[in-house]
């Protein structure tokens, strides 16, 4: 049996979706365009907040606030979606993989705020 995800002090969580097998998830921009619009129907409806993101070609990184308590099914809900409508298809997107899916917690909510983000 896993392991329950720790719980973080602050709220925010590193979350990081990888591609089964290291395999791409994203082949185009309307791949990606897919995976956002997903991204707030998923997580930001139901109460998570994406403080910053980036998409790379075989798995995604998340900076999130989770003052719902919601991240596991939001996050879930998400890559299921995702994997069934995209060229991944069913199950290679994380969810079937051991690390797929990772939740880290973190205690450096003012590090967050301090990052500096760039748009390319």
């Amino acid at each position: 049996m896993r392991a329950a995800r720790r719980v973080s002090e602050s709220g925010y969580y590193h979350v990081i979706l990888r591609g089964d097998g290291k395999r791409r998830i994203f082949e185009d921009d309307d791949d990606r365009r897919e995976f956002l619009k997903l991204l707030s129907e998923q997580v930001v409806n139901r109460g998570v907040d994406i403080i910053a993101w980036c998409l790379m070609d075989n798995h995604v990184h998340l900076v999130v606030q989770d003052s719902s308590s919601c991240l596991s099914i939001a996050i879930g809900s998400l890559a299921m979606r995702y994997a069934s409508a995209s060229i991944c298809g069913p199950g290679m997107l994380g969810m079937s993989s051991k690390r797929g899916l990772r939740a880290l917690p973190s205690r450096a909510t003012r590090t967050f705020l301090r990052l500096p983000l760039r748009s390319q």
